[in-house]
């Protein structure tokens, strides 16, 4: 287990990757509205991106909150590994994950705050994850680029 996924585990929250001042803590996403204090959050570090799939396996959502997105590989990663999503509303994640995610305005933190509470309380959903790892891999991806490519020729 990667340092600090122990950690993770015990806590309402934990974030991986870059030190940026953009998180969500500025934007109270993570406040403890009952208590007026501050959830415990672990902030892990960029560590390796071999190390992802425990911080996955351990955690119950993965939220990818950004302006545009289609839809995100680290998306796609925590889904296969049994996630629940908040994704924004905003590009094409729709066209990915249907009604199988929760989707938030990344403008409003009402709306990220909602969308992630939702998915805390959902429970795993096994048909999305099934979906990622049957319709999202690598060599689906080659398959559909080769067709693609085949098709555009074909036109010539």
């Amino acid at each position: 287990m990667p340092a600090g996924a122990g950690a993770c585990s015990e806590r309402p929250a934990c974030e991986t990757g870059s030190d940026r001042q953009s998180r969500a803590e500025p934007c109270g996403v993570f406040r403890d509205d009952e208590g007026g204090g501050r959830q415990q959050r672990t902030y892990s570090g960029p560590g390796a991106h071999a190390e992802l799939a425990q911080y996955y396996a351990i955690a119950k959502v993965h939220a990818l909150v950004s302006w545009m997105e289609t839809p995100g590989l680290s998306s796609l990663e925590a889904g296969a590994m049994g996630c629940n999503l908040v994704v924004t509303e905003k590009g094409d994640t729709r066209a990915y994950f249907g009604d199988q995610a929760f989707y938030c305005d990344p403008e409003s933190v009402d709306s990220i705050r909602c969308a992630l509470q939702a998915a805390l309380a959902a429970p795993p959903n096994r048909e999305l994850q099934d979906r990622i790892r049957s319709d999202f891999t690598w060599d689906k991806a080659a398959e559909m680029t080769l067709l693609g490519y085949e098709k555009a020729l074909a036109r010539q």
